[in-house]
């Protein structure tokens, strides 16, 4: 087996999937759960009830499952370390994605000024989520495209 500690082998496989999950953690639920089984780390009964825990529970759920099966493996440390790396690299690749693709707003200020991505002018008020969420896809879109 591999020499390095339980959570850290953990939060770099959940690390992983979370780079590549498309539909959310839930999409690789099932290969957590044989991960986690298949190196004993965790049960299926123990698997069961850290879900059903994280379903009861408000806010985000796969990450605190995620911090569970941290916390079983290496206390809080484990678990901080499971949580950031469920959430953190799709933040990562998110933020890079999306950082220069701000339709002309002011740097230090973004909600301050906006530019009407179809006129070109600014409309002096901050766009909607759902618009600037439209407007980033379209620019996706376009250089994907390219």
């Amino acid at each position: 087996m591999n020499s390095s500690p339980a959570s850290v082998v953990l939060a770099a496989h959940l690390a992983l999937l979370s780079s590549i999950s498309f539909g959310g953690f839930p999409s690789v639920l099932p290969d957590v759960h044989n991960f986690v089984a298949a190196n004993g780390w965790v049960t299926d009964r123990e698997f069961a009830n850290f879900f059903a825990v994280s379903q009861v529970m408000p806010g985000p759920n796969m990450i605190l499952m995620m911090s569970l099966i941290g916390l079983k493996l290496g206390g809080v440390p484990g678990a901080i370390a499971s949580g950031l790396a469920t959430f953190g690299p799709p933040c990562v690749m998110y933020y890079t994605a999306f950082r220069g693709s701000r339709g002309g707003a002011d740097a230090r200020n973004p909600a301050q000024s906006t530019v009407d991505p179809d006129r070109g002018r600014s409309t002096g008020r901050p766009r909607p989520p759902l618009i600037r969420l439209w407007h980033y896809s379209r620019e996706v879109i376009v250089i994907v495209s390219k």
